[in-house]
């Protein structure tokens, strides 16, 4: 997987856990969490899907974090994903 992809689904994870805690209680009651919720609003109006790897790094760095820590951030939420889906 090319860089610039790890980086978009480490701020997807990111995006995400900010997104459940926003939206807590609304999010509640649904079955998929609400994930679905978002995704469909990642999808349709998330700007960074359009960048060029540039404006990511620039955007990457504006948040204090660098292209290392996201991609361990992101590895650790694949691996707990699928060790869930693991145990089931």
């Amino acid at each position: 997987m090319e860089v610039k992809s790890i980086l978009v689904d480490a701020l997807r994870f990111l995006a995400w856990q900010e997104y459940k805690t926003a939206n807590k209680e609304a999010l509640k009651d649904l079955e998929d969490g609400g994930y679905g919720l978002f995704a469909k609003a990642w999808n349709e109006e998330e700007e960074i899907l359009k960048f060029d790897y540039e404006k990511l790094q620039d955007f990457v760095t504006g948040l204090d974090d660098n292209n290392a820590e996201l991609s361990a951030l992101r590895a650790d939420y694949h691996a707990k994903k699928e060790s869930a889906m693991n145990s089931l």
